[in-house]
């Protein structure tokens, strides 16, 4: 009986350790809208976005609340913590986009997750408990713990976008 006991405290404990903690995600359109605070995505149409869409013209979306904020009140509370090495951040990232008007902040995944002073890290950037946050990243994995650690944190108006950014 006491193994009876003790491998069904084994399997309740590996599927607890196995489970990957997915937090709430962004998609494109939604990113691009805050990223560029405008709500109007006709004005993102590219001709790539638009092949990339099968040459079907999306119909006129607005953005989601926030957190509960409505789209004026959130977008200036928007920062994009891009948290890819410097190397991939100086290749491309949506800073480098004239129409992008968010803070996008570039602090690496290893630099987030290692250091003890978070708050005071990440207050630099002016990024604060009260911002709402959309991660990028180029690893969804890394986009997942840091989403965790922010979470962790207390900084609990967090996204991370749902795709790898290049």
């Amino acid at each position: 009986m006491q193994y009876g006991t003790l491998f069904v405290a084994m399997i309740c404990f590996l599927m607890t350790a196995c489970q990957h903690h997915h937090g709430p995600t962004i998609g494109y359109d939604q990113l691009m809208m805050y990223a560029t605070q405008n709500e109007n995505l006709s004005l993102l149409n590219s001709k790539a976005r638009l092949q990339s869409l099968g040459g079907v013209i999306p119909p006129p979306s607005s953005a989601r609340p926030l957190f509960g904020h409505k789209f004026a009140d959130a977008k200036n509370k928007v920062r994009i913590l891009d948290i890819r090495n410097a190397e991939e951040f100086q290749r491309k990232n949506l800073a480098m986009d004239s129409k992008i008007l968010t803070p996008v902040v570039q602090i690496p995944t290893a630099n987030l997750l290692m250091t003890e002073n978070f708050e005071s890290l990440l207050a630099t950037y002016n990024i604060y408990k009260d911002s709402i946050i959309l991660i990028v990243a180029s690893d969804l994995e890394r986009a997942q713990s840091v989403f965790a650690r922010l979470t962790k944190e207390g900084y609990i108006q967090t996204l991370y976008y749902e795709n790898v950014y290049p």
